[in-house]
């Protein structure tokens, strides 16, 4: 009788045992399934990776109570005169307690991607702030002619969503933003040439509440040959930042890999136009180790 009731005492023990371990495999695998792309959330992994959509690599979905953020720019000088050079200090910081934020992960190679376009939509830049010592990012900058300046920040605060950041800089001899009217244009410009190269824009189903897909196609500017030599630029064949008139609508985004030949000479991004009207659109791509940047102006229609 001892005897069986050792076996069955030693058989329960064995079997709570590999319901511990199988419980242990099981939050394995759950805890591994939080992977997913902080650009394209749909795209989630049971194992580390790139994603399949833009190659950026996937990292753990933060909680639901992931804190919201806002950026603190400062210049240096105060007065930002056109024309001289000035250095902007970024600060990210937690809207709940109005704390620095200090830790970032890597979003395409770099911790802050900044990207500065006039109110007139004249001028685009896309810098990568470095990190200070006394925390947050400096970057030094001249803007060109008196006006304000939209700054746009995409960044990845450590365990928390992708942001994507704005404030204003004004300078001496502008006229107040809220003075000043959303600029017009009198015609769409779907080609831009740079460096020898020619870039086409298509956009494809350009409407509102529509999956557009923004097609750029690039040739050699005198032959017409196209350009299948591109070099990856921050871990993507391309960058793309578009902006509506007002600067209401603002996105970043990124080629979409299944829909783009590697090194040219097609390169495909998905966007969502959220209302009708003027879009000014800048892609930047990478070619013999030089930047290129091509600027484009495209007209949404209303959805049907």
């Amino acid at each position: 009788m001892c005897r069986m009731r050792r076996i069955y005492t030693e058989l329960t023990l064995s079997r709570l045992l590999a319901c511990a371990a199988a419980w242990f495999v099981l939050a394995a695998v759950l805890a591994a399934q939080e992977l997913w792309c902080p650009m394209h959330p749909n795209v989630r992994s049971t194992v580390s990776g790139p994603c399949k959509e833009c190659g950026m690599a996937l990292v753990p979905i933060p909680d639901n109570t992931a804190a919201t953020y806002w950026l603190d720019v400062a210049s240096e000088p105060a007065a930002v005169v056109p024309g001289r050079p000035v250095k902007l200090h970024l600060t990210v910081r937690d809207r709940a307690t109005n704390q620095a934020v200090s830790r970032f992960d890597e979003m395409h190679e770099r911790l802050l991607h900044l990207f500065i376009v006039s109110r007139d939509l004249s001028f685009f830049d896309h810098l990568h702030p470095e990190p200070a010592k006394n925390g947050g990012f400096d970057v030094a900058m001249t803007f060109p002619k008196a006006g304000a300046y939209r700054l746009v920040a995409d960044l990845l605060p450590t365990g928390a969503m992708p942001q994507t950041l704005q404030d204003t800089i004004v300078t001496t001899g502008a006229v107040a933003p809220g003075a000043a009217s959303p600029p017009t244009f009198a015609a769409e410009v779907l080609e831009a040439t740079e460096a020898g190269v020619r870039a086409r824009l298509v956009p494809a189903n350009a409407r509102v509440g529509a999956d557009a897909h923004v097609v750029i196609e690039l040739a050699d500017a005198k032959s017409g040959e196209p350009v299948a030599d591109l070099e990856p630029y921050l871990g993507a064949w391309g960058h793309m930042l578009l902006s509506s008139a007002d600067q209401s609508d603002i996105v970043h985004s990124h080629p979409l890999i299944e829909e783009t030949a590697a090194g040219g000479p097609r390169i495909t991004f998905q966007t969502l136009f959220a209302r009708p009207g003027w879009y000014r659109v800048w892609t930047q791509v990478q070619r013999r180790g030089r930047l290129l940047t091509f600027g484009f102006t495209v007209r949404v229609a209303a959805s049907v």
